[in-house]
């Protein structure tokens, strides 16, 4: 399955020159309004060069400029390819691998409040997988544990489209892992892995004694992030209604909207808008 990373290409090419407009500015000095209506200008350019490029359906983007409370916000765009409505900055979107920031974020709390070290092996938690035994949890944060990603197994994308609503519970996820060897010796290399962090999540409510929803939910609050959600399961219709489709590949052209997010758990299991990141949205959902 090809899996379009075109996101990623804007929001570097929008980050490079954000960088640039604050390395000329006094970050002591209020903007002035013709400022801010330069910068929005150059953004609006910058999505728009962006969406017709990169041939995408829709984007959103917010920008907390220096001194700025309220971030600025930028669509363009549908919600669905097809589609008329407009994206606006209450759209959600399945944010997917950002989720592991907040994972890690949980599990750096847990080990500052001593529930667990970076140093503590696998073993500890999961005599079962003997064969990561020696995997410590630093290598799971900074995926050079070397285990198989999940997603990468045989037929795996094939399997979601045809299972339909199934649940996967995490556990399952990383069972299909444990079939494959790893790629190489804990510590001596360097692979990105979703299992990695689905692992930590289990982890994490071992040592929490607390549910991940329950985990999420407290950091969402704690720093104010109005729109996010973390949704390991079926996504609720107020929120689908409220989404911009996402869509992938394999031998036609998937609509990935609704598939729920118990095939991601902890590694990309969010959803949010771009607002939902300053914290500072205007929400009544």
């Amino acid at each position: 399955m090809k899996i379009n990373s075109l996101k990623n290409v804007t929001f570097i090419v929008i980050v490079l020159f954000t960088t640039n407009v604050f390395a000329k500015m006094n970050p002591q000095n209020n903007l002035s309004e013709q400022q801010l209506n330069i910068i929005k200008q150059d953004l609006d350019k910058v999505i728009l060069d962006a969406q017709e490029q990169f041939n995408l359906v829709g984007l959103s983007i917010a920008v907390l400029l220096p001194n700025q409370k309220i971030p600025l916000t930028l669509t363009t765009g549908k919600t669905l390819i097809d589609g008329r409505e407009p994206i606006t900055p209450a759209s959600l979107f399945q944010v997917g691998s950002i989720t592991k920031t907040f994972t890690a974020v949980i599990t750096a709390k847990a080990i500052n409040a001593k529930y667990l070290s970076l140093d503590d092996k696998l073993d500890k938690f999961f005599p079962e997988y003997p064969l990561w035994k020696n995997i410590t949890v630093g290598e799971l944060l900074n995926q050079t544990s070397g285990i198989f990603d999940y997603i990468d197994s045989k037929d795996w994308w094939h399997k979601i489209f045809v299972s339909g609503d199934k649940i996967w519970d995490a556990k399952s996820l990383v069972n299909i892992a444990y079939q494959y060897p790893v790629k190489f010796t804990a510590g001596t290399g360097w692979a990105y892995s979703n299992t990695n962090y689905v692992l930590l999540g289990l982890i994490l409510e071992k040592v929490t004694h607390k549910s991940m929803d329950d985990l999420m939910s407290e950091l969402i609050q704690n720093a104010n992030l109005q729109n996010t959600y973390y949704l390991p399961g079926t996504y609720p219709e107020k929120i689908v209604q409220q989404m911009a489709h996402g869509y992938g590949f394999y031998d036609t052209t998937y609509d990935m909207t609704t598939q729920n997010g118990s095939i991601w758990h902890a590694a990309a299991a969010m959803i949010s808008s771009p607002e939902g990141y300053s914290g500072m949205a205007n929400s009544d959902h």
